[in-house]
Formats: C-alpha cells, structure tokens, sequence
C-alpha cells in the first residue's frame, strides 16, 4: 500500500488528529528519501504504526496478490526481466490503487493537508530521522510535498515512468528505459480493474483493522 490510501484510511480514522494522518505517510516519504526513520513519540508515532498494520493486511489480501502475481506474469511475457518485472508489479498495482483514489475529492483534501503539514518540515518529523540525515530528510520532506503528483498515477505512462526513476539505485531491481512501454502497456490493461474495485479494498482493509484492533 502507498502513501494515498494510508493517508485514507489514516484520516478516516482519526479525523481529529491530522498528525495521525501524516505520520501514516511517513514510512513512505522517508522510503522515496531514502532515510531510515527511527523512533516516533505521541500521535506521529501513532500513524507510523497504523502504515504497517495497512501494510500487513493490505500485502497479504488476496485483492492485492492476485493481481500483483497477473501483473508479473504479464510483464514476464512481455519480456521484463525477472527482477524488475516483480519490483514493478507490486509497486505497479500500489500506484495505480493511488491515482484511483485521488479522483474523490475527499481524499485529494486529505493528501493535500499531510503535503502541506510534511512541507513545513515540523521539528518532531524532522527528528526522528538519525543526526546525520537530518538535513536531507528535511529537505525531502519539502521536495515531495511540493512536487509529486499522485493524482496523474491513474495514467499508465505516467507511472511506468515513475516506476523506472524509482528503481534506478536497485541495479536488481532496475526498470530499464527499454522496458518502460512494455510496463505503460501492461499497466494500461490493469487500470479499469483497479480503479473500479479501489473503494472496494480500502473499506475491506479498514474492517480488517477493525477486527484485529
């Protein structure tokens, strides 16, 4: 699960504590910046852990795995090497569930109030990353909340794009340029499942949580 539908499901839950909301996005931001969070306190903590009870519902649910696994398969067909193919089709499926999310306003508002509380880079976020990156992570926080664009993940070309700047560090895991219409194509045939079944997963992981809580 990315950051959009963590955002979601984190301001649902608690729509009194924005901070809630921000620190279930932040895993994800302090990935993209790549920064190694340490130990959060109080409400920021508390959104921290929400992510990854998502996250462990949300990577085990058969909606997820099913076309995680049909969207590896294809691009294995298509030729994508084994390593990329996979990286891209787990995170593939999480940026499409995003860009179909953030067509309903309510969560466009949601995104945009953890972009602008993450752009002001508050101390107790900037914190909680180790000293010595501390300056970068601040700096990340600002370049993300002012720049990505998770609304424009529900175009495949978009995202294939996307994917290939965001594997380029894993020399393993790397979507070459070659690659990127063979992922634009396969993302393209996945979309309308995605988007039309979006709502459906995100209101099974939010019972689900509520049934482990």
């Amino acid at each position: 699960m990315n950051f959009v539908a963590h955002v979601a499901l984190a301001a649902d839950r608690a729509p009194s504590e924005p901070e809630f909301a921000l620190g279930a996005a932040l895993p994800d931001f302090a990935a993209m910046a790549g920064v190694r969070l340490g130990g959060a306190a109080g409400t920021i903590a508390a959104g921290v852990a929400h992510h990854r009870a998502c996250d462990d519902v949300f990577h085990a649910h058969a909606w997820f795995t099913s076309r995680c696994y049909a969207l590896r398969d294809a691009l294995f067909t298509a030729g994508v090497p084994r390593g990329p193919a996979r990286a891209c089709a787990h995170a593939g499926v999480e940026l499409l569930l995003d860009g179909a999310l953030m067509t309903d306003a309510r969560v466009r508002l949601q995104v945009a109030d953890v972009f602008a509380r993450a752009s002001s880079a508050p101390s107790e976020v900037v914190a909680i990353a180790p000293a010595s990156d501390r300056d970068r992570w601040r700096a990340a926080l600002v370049r993300i909340a002012t720049t990505l664009e998770p609304a424009r993940y529900v175009d495949p070309r978009f995202t294939a794009e996307r994917l290939h700047r965001m594997t380029a560090r894993r020399p393993r895991l790397a979507l070459s340029r070659e690659h990127v219409d063979a992922v634009t194509v396969q993302l393209a045939a996945l979309r309308s499942d995605v988007t039309s079944s979006a709502r459906e997963i995100v209101h099974d992981v939010r019972t689900r949580l509520g049934r482990v809580a």
